[in-house]
């Protein structure tokens, strides 16, 4: 529904109708016990420049982008002012850097992504510098999110990638 909502194109969701995902979703997360409310900007600005990660590589024959300024580039070409309206942001510059902090985001920079293992999350491709109260939102590769603590972060980073 993601893909669909920001208009991205290629849908590998579901195709259900939003009535019958609604009633799933409730189904399935009736008992979570914690409301996680709306998605809050960090997570969406993520959660997009995880998934174009995630294109880069589909588009340059596996190859991970190795700087920032790479990436950028690509999701300039690929994300039309219809998008960044519906992401909630002004420009790519505005997407690349944390409302919560107000500093861009940090990317893990692979010259070979690693190889997928049952049960692991995909590899981390982007993060908050700072983040807030000692914690920092993440991207998958693909577009996963999540909020982690300092130290969640130092091992989830590649042994290169970590902060010395």
């Amino acid at each position: 529904m993601l893909a669909k909502l920001l208009g991205c194109g290629h849908l590998r969701f579901s195709q259900l109708p939003l009535a019958q995902v609604s009633v799933l979703a409730l189904i399935v997360c009736g008992g979570c016990g914690k409301d996680s409310g709306p998605i809050a900007q960090e997570q969406t600005n993520l959660a997009w420049l995880g998934s174009m990660y995630g294109r880069y590589i589909g588009a340059n024959q596996g190859k991970t982008p190795q700087t920032i300024d790479e990436l950028k580039k690509f999701v300039a070409a690929r994300t039309n002012q219809d998008q960044l309206a519906r992401l909630k942001v002004a420009s790519v510059e505005e997407l690349f850097t944390s409302p919560r902090d107000g500093k861009p985001f940090e990317m893990v920079t692979y010259k070979e992504l690693p190889a997928p293992a049952g049960g692991q999350p995909a590899p981390i491709v982007l993060y908050e510098s700072v983040g807030q109260n000692g914690q920092r939102a993440v991207a998958y590769l693909g577009g996963n999110t999540r909020t982690v603590n300092e130290s969640e972060l130092a091992q989830m980073l590649p042994v290169v990638a970590r902060p010395r």
